[in-house]
């Protein structure tokens, strides 16, 4: 037989394999889904290989494109993957891999309606669901198997199906901080003393709050001249200040530089969403692909004109 003959049995071969090589177990798997305070949701997968060649996996959510989707064997090792979006699948190749480590970020798990946030999936293996710190469950629609608490964070473990949890978020109002009292000193005191009374003291008795003599230097009528000087001072930067905003309303500072459309774009879209945006949503807004999207602000940063923060592992954009 030739080479050329040799070469599709071993293809046709790898084809069979990789259909007729059973799913991962849905009993013995546990995927981890972990929700962010916005929202967004990290699912990780602990797949055993099991001897397989190649493994079709389901996916809980659609990966977002905006995070790298991480597919490693047991030693960190980059696998192979395909995602087939029409199927909701992760078709995997793991040969001489003992276990695949399946790691993404997605936004379709969950969904707010005024102060009520809600996470809603189908899984076909159990699911270990963490909420995001200070949250409250107000409603379930499975009973949980586990329920565990991790730190200010609540954990779930639930059965294959499908899971709707709602919940909220409580915050305690912080103690009001006590003041320490202030230190009181008698008139009788300050008169054995001798020395000028801080500031600070406090007498018991407010009509002697001052001694004798310091009430018949004090002036009866006007003001203090330093106290003359702080108040023109204080007009004048007064003045400076409603000059400057006067200024800031009148035009952007960016009109003056030297920006692209899709530069200028992007900031007027930013000043109309309030002055700050995800990433993602600027995506959606601009209507813009991400690579392009992302080689702008980046400019835009460069010149300083935004400010760009992660927050619960996404990109927040806000004008500088």
């Amino acid at each position: 037989m030739d080479s050329g003959g040799r070469r599709g049995y071993i293809l046709v071969f790898l084809l069979l394999a990789s259909l007729l090589s059973p799913p991962a177990s849905a009993q013995q798997l546990l995927v981890s889904i972990t929700i962010l305070d916005g929202g967004l949701a990290r699912v990780d997968y602990l797949i055993p290989a099991a001897g397989n060649i190649s493994l079709t996996i389901p996916l809980i959510g659609e990966p977002d494109a905006s995070y790298l989707v991480l597919v490693q064997d047991e030693e960190g090792m980059p696998l192979a993957y395909e995602i087939n979006e029409t199927l909701g699948v992760i078709e995997v190749a793991c040969l001489n891999a003992s276990e695949v480590r399946i790691s993404y970020y997605t936004q379709a798990l969950t969904y707010k309606r005024g102060k009520i946030w809600a996470v809603n999936f189908s899984s076909p293996y159990r699911v270990k669901l963490t909420l995001p710190p200070n949250s409250t469950v107000i409603y379930f629609s499975t009973v949980p198997e586990e329920v565990t608490v991790e730190g200010d964070a609540l954990s779930f473990v639930f059965s294959p199906g499908t899971i709707l949890v709602k919940y909220i978020f409580t915050y305690l109002a912080p103690l009001p901080e006590e003041k320490p009292p202030a230190q009181e000193i008698t008139e009788e005191e300050v008169n054995a003393t001798g020395e000028e009374v801080p500031q600070a003291y406090n007498f018991t008795q407010a009509s002697n709050a001052t001694l004798p003599e310091e009430r018949e230097a004090a002036p009866t009528t006007g003001l203090h001249p330093d106290y003359l000087t702080l108040l023109a001072v204080a007009a004048i930067l007064a003045a400076a200040v409603a000059a400057v905003l006067w200024l800031r309303r009148r035009s952007p500072p960016y009109y003056a530089m030297e920006l692209s459309e899709e530069e200028v774009e992007i900031l007027e879209t930013l000043r109309r969403m309030g002055g700050g945006a995800f990433q993602s949503e600027l995506q959606r807004a601009l209507d813009m692909p991400t690579t392009s999207l992302w080689r702008r602000l980046r400019r835009l940063r460069e010149k300083g004109l935004v400010v760009i923060e992660k927050r619960s592992g996404r990109n927040y954009v806000k004008l500088a």
